[in-house]
């Protein structure tokens, strides 16, 4: 992800931090033990009232690339989804499908 607002980009499930994909590496009681609801957007993550101290190194190497995603925010600009090295725009519009036998 090419991440520009955070609006679009899932916290636990988009691969935004040089971690990867967070619900593979935290599991529920990562976002437990942040605060951050495990379907929050990146954004939100980063709106969180202020940044914690973690007894687990992980934790605080998670919230060391929160800060960094807010500081380089661009809140006028959408999200990217990097695919097979091209930019795309990320949209969650659902190309509609066509009804087998209903001709």
């Amino acid at each position: 992800m090419d991440v520009r607002n955070g609006e679009t980009t899932s916290f636990s499930y988009d691969s935004w931090s040089s971690l990867g994909c967070l619900n593979e590496k935290l599991g529920d009681i990562g976002c437990i033990d942040m605060g951050i609801l495990k379907d929050s957007t990146l954004s939100a993550a980063m709106m969180k009232a202020k940044r914690r101290r973690h007894r687990q190194p992980l934790l605080n190497i998670v919230e060391s690339e929160l800060q960094k995603q807010k500081q380089s925010r661009i809140e006028t600009e959408n999200d990217y989804c990097i695919v097979e090295g091209e930019k795309r725009l990320f949209s969650f519009e659902v190309p509609l499908q066509r009804n087998v036998g209903s001709d």
